[in-house]
């Protein structure tokens, strides 16, 4: 999130008590581990040891996640930096508060620990009272079976009301299908509606899910397969392009965008770090430990250069309205020819 809202309520929608009460035993046993449990491996694991399906699994993590993380509002006022996914979850596990990407991000690492598939997923929303921020959200979707459904932990930890946080666990956004979920959350990437006939932004804002009734001809479950092969610095590539080209630049969802697209900026220049510090590891070993072949390293330049030069190429193509995006967008891109100079070098 970049902009601090005066008011910011987290209004759910009437439980499921009848549906979620099979899951009595897993919620009492999922509430609290033992001390010594550090990393989200550990705690994951403890959590889904004794569970069979995957539903039951996602729901311990779930429910653990909801009631051992608050929602930091004193964050909301602290610039953004570029944190990395592993510093994400490191930070949320250590303080145990964080934004809706904290979530989110811990949520996805423990899934996929525990060998669940599952999407991280950015867009913007529409609260149960009808207004639509312009701060951006962040989500879960995993797939059980051949099914696709969706998770949002953040408004089921608690809410909040001017300023302060109310952590109380609200059963509401557990396994929700798709389209009822798009109903309340938007994607800015639109493949991640999980509907083969996605709803556009304009239709979002004003309410017309009459699309949902009828038969559409997007594949999304090839479309996903497709976007699965790609090596990551291409899926970010894909992303940028399926955002600018698709979404409608409305007034409910501009700042949004362009919150996500500095997001994917961040994440191509990180990849392109990653990928020079594995070089740098490799020459710190005068590349025999392990031995590695000239054409290896060559290539782990290249892609550090693609990633950073990606990132340039992304904030130089957006103009956020948000003084404080715009700050950070400009720092950024004054780092950048220092990484370039750095690998060009090398």
């Amino acid at each position: 999130m970049i902009k601090k809202l005066l008011l910011i309520v987290f209004l759910l929608v009437v439980g499921r008590v009848e549906a979620q009460s099979q899951y009595s035993y897993i919620d009492q046993n999922a509430k609290s581990v033992p001390d010594h449990l550090k990393t989200y491996q550990e705690i994951a694991n403890h959590l889904t040891k004794n569970l069979v399906t995957p539903e039951q699994k996602v729901r311990a993590l779930y429910v653990w996640i909801a009631h051992n993380v608050q929602y930091d509002i004193h964050k909301l006022n602290i610039k953004k930096i570029r944190n990395t996914s592993d510093e994400i979850i490191q930070y949320v596990l250590r303080n145990r508060k964080g934004l809706c990407q904290h979530y989110s991000e811990l949520f996805s690492a423990m899934s996929t620990s525990i060998g669940v598939k599952n999407y991280l997923i950015r867009g913007y929303t529409r609260f149960p009272n009808g207004n639509i921020p312009d701060n951006g959200h962040s989500w879960n979707a995993v797939k059980i079976g051949t099914n696709y459904y969706l998770i949002d932990i953040t408004w089921s930890a608690g809410y909040a009301i001017n300023d302060k946080w109310n952590h109380e666990f609200r059963d509401d956004y557990f396994l929700i299908p798709p389209k009822e979920f798009i109903k309340s959350h938007m994607p800015f990437d639109h493949t991640w509606q999980f509907i083969d006939n996605p709803i556009s932004d304009r239709e979002f804002a004003y309410e017309d899910f009459r699309k949902l009734n009828k038969k559409g001809q997007f594949n999304i479950t090839d479309s996903i397969a497709t976007y699965e092969k790609l090596a990551k610095l291409k899926q970010l590539q894909n992303t940028y392009e399926r955002i600018i080209t698709s979404t409608t630049k409305n007034r409910f969802s501009h700042n949004s965008i362009e919150e996500m697209k500095y997001n994917l900026a961040v994440e191509s220049l990180n990849y392109g770090i990653k990928k020079y510090n594995e070089y740098v590891h490799h020459k710190n070993h005068k590349y025999r430990k392990p031995k590695i072949e000239d054409a290896v390293i060559k290539d782990l330049i290249d892609k550090a250069l693609s990633g950073i030069h990606q990132a340039k190429r992304i904030l130089n193509e957006f103009s956020p309205n948000d003084n404080e995006l715009t700050e950070m967008k400009l720092e950024v891109l004054e780092e950048i020819p220092k990484y370039i100079s750095v690998l060009e070098r090398e």
